[in-house]
């Protein structure tokens, strides 16, 4: 069983193309980040920290703090940040040495690169840490009365700043990698680059499934409105620019640039469903969070 595991392991490995398994790196890496935190939820540890709430008076306490959540944000903090940046660091590598990655793009890309790993973890670090401050806050002011303004703030960091800053950082990584292609785009349609059946299968499963989860992270923060609005426009700029120089079978030859088109249509069609069935805000961020379901 182990040595037909590897055959297959093996097979995947010779016959998908460079591009390709870049994406399979960074979704394989992802999935490890999600597995990585579900035993710490299974055993619910909790860290116990001090805090104090100044509303009027200094009030002193103790917090629980899930141990689950310190492991969100180092799996997909700064561990995926060092994969996101092996993604590009190798997209880049590659076309490089065929003369076909400017140098003066290549900067660019990578700092833009920086800048949203940036914007991703930032966000991350609010949106995880003041969840559990806003609770916390909140389960304060219930039981005395102290600390409104604390809580308010709690959650605007939480659910407001927290998550479009996430959904802002992970939009202009999917942009840096479908940016990534060489200065003559009609490569990617020849056949040492282009995506057979197999490996389009490969890249749009994942996709599919990381859409759905993105539409509930994007409902439960408040930035759907804003992660739909982004993607489509990263998109089409992206398909423009490919058809512009007269090699439309590119576009499906890139797998980043899929991950995009995939998931913005099975958010697309997240949305309307969830609108459909619970009705819109006449107002942003227009849909209902899940936990506003009664």
């Amino acid at each position: 069983m182990k040595r037909q595991l590897e055959g297959a392991r093996g097979f995947v490995v010779a016959n998908t193309r460079p591009s390709t398994r870049i994406f399979l790196v960074y979704m394989s890496s992802l999935l490890a980040a999600y597995i990585a935190v579900l035993p710490f939820k299974a055993m619910g540890t909790q860290a116990q920290v001090e805090y104090y709430i100044l509303d009027g008076n200094y009030l002193f306490g103790t917090a629980s703090f899930p141990m689950s959540t310190i492991v969100e944000i180092a799996a997909f903090g700064p561990a995926m940040a060092v994969v996101m940046s092996w993604c590009l660091q190798r997209t880049i590598a590659d076309w490089s040495a065929a003369g076909l990655m400017p140098a003066r793009k290549a900067r660019a890309l990578e700092l833009l690169l920086a800048v949203s790993i940036a914007t991703f973890n930032a966000g991350l670090l609010l949106n995880r840490l003041f969840n559990v401050v806003g609770a916390q806050a909140k389960a304060f002011y219930d039981a005395t009365g102290h600390g409104y303004n604390n809580y308010v703030f709690a959650y605007f960091l939480d659910e407001i700043v927290g998550h479009h800053l996430i959904g802002a950082g992970l939009v202009s990584y999917f942009a840096v990698m479908a940016l990534a292609i060489p200065r003559d785009s009609t490569l990617l349609a020849r056949p040492d680059h282009a995506l057979n059946k197999g490996e389009k299968l490969l890249v749009l499963v994942p996709s599919a499934v990381h859409g759905v989860i993105f539409s509930v992270e994007n409902l439960e923060g408040q930035s759907m409105a804003f992660s739909l609005v982004s993607m489509g426009a990263i998109a089409c700029v992206v398909i423009l620019m490919t058809m512009a120089r007269r090699n439309k079978l590119a576009i499906s030859n890139r797998p980043f640039l899929l991950f995009i088109v995939v998931q913005l249509v099975v958010m697309l069609a997240f949305s309307a469903a969830w609108g459909a069935a619970l009705g819109v805000k006449p107002y942003a961020p227009f849909f209902y969070q899940p936990s506003e379901l009664p």
